[in-house]
């Protein structure tokens, strides 16, 4: 089974932290997780005898998917996700806060959320379709044309998962149809 590795604050037993990790992990990635063959994994419930610190970063070397909630900015989510980052391995941001994304990271495509009345099944919806975008794109081991091209792709169908509006996509296709791109109806 693939590995999900979720880096997120995760706090005292009964601290809000907790509470938010723990509703994050079991109402929206575990369904979703469990739906496209991923175990989910945290590093406060990971049973070893091993230096936390050490498990955490063999999670982050060898997970398929790494899933950072980076609200609150927490510094050791901050660092774990650099990590991965420098690792060029897939990842997902997720937040409670768009606006409050540190500079550094602004241009990362993050998925926001809510504990507060969530709307759960639009947001396992989108969370599921980024995570078959994050699969289906292979990070580029060349600054090629084609590499570019998927790339930028994948930007637009990510941009349009998060914002609900597929315009784009299909102004997309209608700009490659001019330009003698072939595509199925059933693209659009």
């Amino acid at each position: 089974m693939k590995k999900l590795f979720f880096v997120t604050p995760i706090g005292d037993k009964d601290s809000d932290a907790r509470r938010t990790a723990d509703f994050v992990m079991n109402t929206f990635l575990k369904p979703v997780a469990d739906e496209l063959g991923y175990d989910v994994i945290r590093a406060d419930l990971i049973q070893t005898v091993a230096d936390i610190s050490d498990s955490v970063i063999e999670q982050l070397e060898n997970a398929n998917l790494v899933v950072a909630d980076i609200s609150n900015a927490n510094p050791n989510v901050m660092f774990e996700l650099g990590y991965r980052f420098a690792l060029k391995k897939p990842y997902l941001i997720l937040t409670q806060d768009i606006k409050s994304i540190p500079f550094d990271i602004r241009g990362i495509r993050s998925l926001p959320y809510t504990v507060h009345a969530p709307d759960i099944k639009d947001f396992k919806s989108r969370l599921n379709q980024m995570i078959r975008v994050i699969e289906a794109t292979k990070t580029p081991a060349n600054n090629s044309m084609q590499a570019l091209g998927e790339q930028m792709g994948a930007d637009l169908v990510i941009n349009a998962i998060q914002s609900g509006d597929f315009s784009s996509i299909k102004g997309f296709l209608d700009i490659a149809n001019e330009f003698g791109v072939k595509t199925n109806e059933d693209d659009k």
